[in-house]
């Protein structure tokens, strides 16, 4: 697979103090627990730092460096090196994989606890948040941005990869759904917007098939290029089916046929966008398919290799016929020998570059096979196009689920609790150790009381060996990723938006976060100027 210099991206400080566990980024303050923290450097260091860029080899990216939805294994690792997550794992005397945390490991909880209450079948996990942290831009990480983290992976809109919602959480259907009426604790109560939404979604894809296979089927030529399609949408009226996944009741009353052609446009432009962008993640990992026998020795008439980028590229897409020997005993093919392989699918010498081989793909695809395209044919695109429809199709279904004014039936979840913000407890005991409850905030949301913290407490219904892992997440700051929004704990304000498609797309997914990922870990992302304020981040081929 080709690899990309990564200009990074990702500046490491160096801060030469003694005991420090994570990186400091550039502050000289105390921790306040003597352990984790960018904003962190024990008393005692020379408070120097001299700034080296960090330059590493990476697979090909995808681009997508937000905690909340990145997908690869590569963008992966590179948001890994900017976050810092609740817990971390550590290996026994026994060789088994426990839980870590504390001050001496680089992770949010300073202490943690799991308990089982056998009289109501509960499990409640206990977390002190860690006085002290920064992020890179050197605001506080506080259990404001532990609540934000948390509220996003469980809205019911969220489509990323995190499965904490699958957590049996107490209060988190009843707040999913915004129906206070659910027995929980009844088998039978299950989250049924999935289905319903994946329905709807199915119905929002077959409108643009239904377009495209008019349109061709009143040609000649059965190809229908992007201006076709367009004029096609214009002149379309969209069925119930449509109208019934993109809008509520209510707003179907305000919509007019226009909007919704508006709509069925943006959703022809996701596919060619969508679609543009696979192929050009085809074209980086293609060779990788034909690197290794038989196809690194099949050769041209001319001793060069068959199997250049460009005909990789199109292999992978059906437009190049290869044919094995057949087995001299048993019938079939031998697939590690090749008898003959032919170029069919294109003329190889008109298509002698990358851009000419990737316009060839996308038009014989979006012209004239769309409805294969996004019936499974292009399956990133589909992805994307089904996560999208899917968030949409949940905002919909739940859209009316609200009181009157606007205001939630159920507007927390009734297992996930700051001790602090929402209970009268004092003081609690963790493993031994007696912590005092943070009452009292600074506006930064920190505790405005040396000695106490702040405490998270997650109760769930039985026993879930595997629960904790989900509660291990990497805490992303809540000012940098939803600006627009408010925290209140005691009023049940946690930065996001519930149930809004727009703010999970538009503000979670905005540009400059999805390319500049923030957090509390080592690494900071800037550019090849080493900037503290980078427009995105720098890509070299190697």
């Amino acid at each position: 697979m080709k690899k990309k210099l990564i200009s990074l991206l990702l500046l490491l400080t160096m801060c030469f103090s003694i005991l420090s566990v994570l990186t400091a980024c550039g502050d000289d303050g105390d921790s306040g627990d003597g352990g984790s923290g960018n904003g962190g450097s024990s008393s005692g260091g020379s408070g120097n730092s001299t700034p080296n860029a960090l330059v590493i080899m990476s697979d090909a990216l995808d681009g997508v460096f937000n905690p909340f939805f990145s997908t690869s294994a590569p963008d992966g690792n590179i948001v890994a090196m900017t976050q810092m997550s609740m817990l971390t794992t550590d290996i026994d005397a026994n060789g088994d994989v426990v839980v870590a945390f504390g001050d001496d490991e680089a992770v949010v909880v300073k202490d943690f606890e799991k308990t089982y209450n056998k009289s109501t079948d509960r499990t409640t996990y206990t977390f002190v948040i860690k006085n002290g942290i920064k992020f890179s831009d050197g605001t506080p990480l506080t259990i404001e941005d532990v609540l934000f983290n948390m509220y996003v992976y469980l809205d019911p809109v969220y489509t990323g990869s995190s499965t904490m919602y699958s957590t049996d959480i107490v209060g988190l259907l009843k707040y999913r759904l915004q129906d206070d009426s659910i027995n929980e604790e009844d088998d039978s109560a299950t989250d049924s917007t999935a289905t319903e939404a994946t329905r709807l979604v199915e119905q929002r894809i077959q409108e643009l098939v239904d377009v495209f296979e008019d349109t061709i089927d009143n040609q000649t030529i059965k190809f229908a290029d992007k201006d076709t399609m367009i004029n096609a949408i214009n002149n379309w009226h969209v069925s119930d089916g449509y109208i019934e996944a993109v809008a509520t009741p209510e707003e179907q009353d305000s919509l007019s046929e226009d909007d919704y052609q508006a709509m069925l446009k943006a959703d022809y432009e996701k596919v060619l966008a969508y679609f543009t962008e696979e192929l050009n993640s085809n074209w980086e990992t293609a060779p990788e398919s034909f690197s290794e026998e038989p196809y690194k020795s099949y050769k041209n008439p001319d001793g060069s290799a068959f199997f250049d980028d460009i005909t990789s590229f199109m292999a992978i897409w059906g437009l190049v016929e290869i044919e094995f020997e057949r087995k001299t005993e048993g019938g079939g093919y031998d697939h590690s020998k090749i008898k003959e392989v032919k170029r069919t699918g294109y003329n190889p010498a008109t298509i002698t570059t990358k851009e000419s081989a990737i316009d060839y793909v996308f038009k014989k695809y979006t012209e004239g096979q769309l409805s294969n395209l996004i019936g499974g044919y292009a399956p990133a695109t589909v992805s994307k196009l089904e996560s999208e429809f899917l968030a949409k199709a949940k905002e919909v279904i739940l859209g009316s689920q609200t009181s009157t004014g606007g205001a939630l039936e159920v507007p927390n979840i009734e297992g996930i609790k700051s001790l602090g913000h929402t209970t009268n407890v004092q003081t609690i005991k963790v493993n031994g150790t007696d912590y005092t409850v943070a009452h009292e905030h600074n506006s930064d949301g920190t505790p405005k009381n040396a000695g106490q913290y702040d405490v998270l407490q997650v109760e769930i219904y039985g026993v879930d060996p595997k629960a904790v892992w989900n509660f291990a997440f990497s805490v992303a700051p809540q000012h940098y990723y939803a600006p627009s929004q408010t925290v209140d704990i005691k009023n049940n304000k946690f930065g996001v938006k519930f149930n809004s498609f727009d703010f999970m797309q538009n503000e979670l997914q905005a540009t400059e976060t999805t390319k500049v990922p923030m957090g509390a870990g080592p690494y900071v992302a800037t550019d090849k100027n080493d900037s503290n304020n980078p427009r995105g981040i720098d890509f070299f081929n190697a």
